[in-house]
């Protein structure tokens, strides 16, 4: 079996959870960027920030610069962010690029489908030059209602796939129809792993989120499902939480009555409320020991919607700060040369020890295999030849 840092890639025994070494070692660090976020399907933005043919969104995938742009054609396509010529971005941040994405560098110049279509000073470059095998890398694009999602492997299943059974479950709310109504970013010096493990953690609401969460939701009735790729807490309503969450009309009856929490691997978090908000929180790895929380916020369109909105915003930010107490106190305590980690409560920690176990297999799987299982290049620099 391969170890790692001492520890056998392996998911941990039944009932217990990783060991420290796993929240701070570089090394496992260095090899979920390429085992772990290098194999998974990442939601990158909302669709309507990519609208128009020009619009794209830049991000980084694990340790990857990519680009996600929309074609003249109407396609969405994605690309490593990478110029052929000397690494430089070929994108900064986001917005419309008109008809092609241009390097900042030297000018290299790439139509929307990736392709080199411009080389400044291009007869210097010797009669042998071929711009055709200088084409930006390709990734995976796809979508899911209104998010866009990108995937480094090629290998990995399709998207909707990855999400099962979530698109069925969530189907009712209508979350294309949604408004974006705030998105915030918060960095914290935590190691990326701590916060999803909380995230995905049932037995610490009532002791952390006593008002915010805990007196809205019925605690004795939780049903917990964890799936291949995802996995799910739904939390019925108590009658206070009926009374401050009224239910759109036309939900059925139990995404009426209750709150979906549902978590994607690795690093993605949606909230369903029957009042018809809806939130995702993406927990970007920024390194060992530092993360970048991006949480955003969707509600129904009506006018009536501004006293829930101001509920939500206020709700999230109290949410996230509990929670940010708490893995600080986590990733100081997991240091100590005295902390072995004790067995979990059955069903209340059932889905972190799901992710934890996901994990670890999915480190010591096989390197993942990019979309172009041949990237495009040109010749090789110390022969001169193609």
């Amino acid at each position: 079996m391969e170890m790692l840092d001492g520890v056998a890639l392996a998911p941990p025994p039944c009932g217990a959870f990783l060991p420290a070494v796993c929240y701070t070692s570089p090394a496992f660090y260095a090899r979920e960027m390429t085992h772990v976020f290098g194999a998974s399907w990442q939601l990158m933005a909302d669709v309507e920030a990519l609208a128009k043919p020009g619009d794209y969104v830049t991000a980084v995938v694990g340790d990857e610069p990519i680009v996600v742009v929309r074609g003249d054609d109407g396609i969405l396509r994605g690309f490593y962010n990478v110029c052929r010529h000397r690494g430089m971005t070929v994108a900064a941040g986001s917005g419309n690029c008109g008809k092609r994405l241009t390097c900042a560098y030297h000018g290299w110049t790439y139509d929307l489908h990736g392709d080199l279509i411009g080389v400044p000073e291009r007869p210097r470059f010797g009669p042998h030059f071929d711009p055709s095998l200088y084409a930006l890398p390709p990734i995976r694009v796809e979508t899911w209602e209104r998010f866009v999602f990108v995937c480094l492997a090629a290998d990995t299943v399709p998207l909707l796939t990855y999400l099962a059974p979530l698109p069925e479950m969530l189907k009712p709310f209508h979350l294309a129809a949604l408004v974006r109504v705030v998105s915030f970013t918060d960095y914290l010096e935590v190691n990326w792993k701590t916060l999803i493990d909380n995230a995905i953690d049932d037995y610490h609401v009532p002791i952390v989120h006593p008002t915010s969460i805990h007196q809205y939701i019925a605690w004795g009735q939780y049903r917990v499902d964890t799936w291949e790729h995802t996995n799910c807490t739904y939390t019925p309503l108590t009658t206070q939480g009926k009374r401050v969450l009224r239910a759109r009309a036309d939900l059925p009856e139990e995404a009426a009555s209750g709150i979906y929490w549902a978590g994607v691997f690795p690093n993605l978090y949606v909230n369903a409320v029957p009042d018809g908000s809806f939130s995702w929180l993406r927990v970007d790895p920024l390194g060992p020991n530092r993360l970048r929380l991006v949480t955003v916020l969707y509600d129904r369109g009506d006018l009536k919607a501004r006293f829930r909105r101001r509920f939500m915003r206020t709700s999230a930010v109290l949410i996230n700060q509990e929670d940010f107490k708490v893995v600080r106190g986590v990733t100081t305590g997991i240091q100590s040369r005295s902390f072995t980690p004790a067995p979990g409560c059955g069903e209340r920690e059932r889905r972190t020890q799901s992710f934890q176990a996901r994990l670890m297999q999915a480190l010591a799987a096989p390197m993942p295999r990019p979309v172009a299982a041949s990237v495009r290049c040109g010749p090789d620099p110390e022969s001169g030849r193609l």
